[in-house]
């Protein structure tokens, strides 16, 4: 995966923590080779370093004063937007990141089934390099892939890709509501994605001795670089605050984009560059790439 930075260089302020606001969009559940080509999902926020925070949430607080909360039981952006209102607040949250240079929107998008057949192709390349007469017999599993776990990882890439130009090793993923599972999915991801080999244990049936087996199964992954090499801890926080409600704006500004184009029938490569040419806050997402590997799929 080719990652480009947002900056050129690297951080030389004293190590300090990346803060990531973020919401999703669209599809998050079990991908299927039978759903629509059209569905899609989306996770979408903006990052910055913990010492911008203060700053850049004061100056939405005084934004977001200006919306009548009265009118709505709970501020999202598909109420606070809906039929053109609040158009002039919007305007100026997009003008605020626009001009804060040490914000970046960092956002992971892609097609439900596109990941479903991507699956299905690695099973069966799978299933035919096994061993046709095995003497050991392991229980054929079918491991279900969700869609927001996908996206996650390829959210945590890219903050890694962050944290390196930040000099960071420290991340604070903020949203304004929790899955109960997310954390034990960001932390399982990451630890993932900071091997540079993975194990896996199975069990098999040996019939001739009548006995079950166990081993390990060790691979290393070569080619595209997906690991994760500065990155050594993850906080997850529920703290609805103005840069929650900012972030959800974002997700909320760039799923409409892309969903305008997949009813235009134009089908985007969901992370290239050329596909937000036109978007108000095209040249504040970070780490778009015409040849990103997840558009490939």
């Amino acid at each position: 995966m080719a990652i480009v930075s947002p900056k050129e260089g690297v951080d030389t302020m004293p190590q300090e923590k990346v803060h990531y606001y973020f919401d999703e969009s669209g599809e998050k559940g079990f991908v299927s080779p039978d759903c629509d080509p059209d569905r899609f999902g989306l996770i979408a926020g903006i990052a910055m370093p913990s010492r911008n925070m203060p700053k850049i949430q004061s100056k939405l607080n005084a934004l977001f004063s200006k919306i009548d909360r009265q009118n709505f039981e709970k501020m999202h952006a598909t109420e606070i937007f809906a039929n053109g209102k609040n158009a002039e607040t919007r305007n100026q949250i997009f003008d605020l990141i626009v001009k804060e240079e040490e914000l970046q929107i960092i956002c992971e998008a892609a097609y439900l089934k596109g990941v479903a057949n991507d699956s299905e192709v690695i099973q069966k390349i799978i299933e035919f390099h096994k061993p046709q007469n095995q003497k050991v017999k392991v229980p054929k599993r079918n491991q279900k892939n969700r869609l927001y776990n996908i996206l996650l990882e390829g959210i945590i890439v890219k903050l890694d890709e962050m944290c390196r130009i930040k000099n960071s090793t420290d991340l604070i993923m903020i949203t304004d509501r929790i899955d109960k599972g997310i954390w034990k999915e960001a932390k399982a991801i990451l630890e993932y994605l900071s091997a540079s080999e993975h194990i896996q244990i199975v069990t098999g049936f040996d019939p001739e001795s009548d006995e079950v087996l166990k081993g390990a199964i060790k691979t290393e992954v070569e080619g595209i670089d997906i690991s994760v090499k500065h990155i050594k801890s993850i906080e997850i926080e529920e703290n609805p605050s103005s840069l929650t409600l900012a972030s959800d704006i974002v997700c909320n500004s760039i799923y409409h984009f892309l969903r305008s184009q997949i009813e235009a029938g134009k089908y985007p490569r969901l992370n290239a560059k050329t596909t937000f040419q036109g978007f108000a806050l095209a040249d504040n997402i970070a780490f778009l790439d015409d040849n990103y590997i997840m558009d490939s799929l």
